[in-house]
């Protein structure tokens, strides 16, 4: 779900109202870096195959 917006969002890169990393991640621009580093493994383990309560087939499309 998140890699479909990521690439989503980089194909509509020239549209005003496309999303960005930080909206993927909940996060505000202005986000440290640690912050940054925490979201993207909480997103990383929700879609990770070993990590994940959604099905094995749905984690590994996504």
């Amino acid at each position: 779900m998140a890699q479909d917006r990521v690439r989503q969002n980089i194909r509509n890169r020239e549209s005003p109202n496309s999303t960005t990393y930080y909206e993927i991640l909940g996060l505000h621009p202005s986000a440290s870096p640690i912050a940054i580093r925490r979201a993207y493994r909480q997103l990383s383990k929700r879609y990770h195959p070993d990590t994940t309560d959604l099905p094995t087939e749905t984690a590994t499309i996504k």
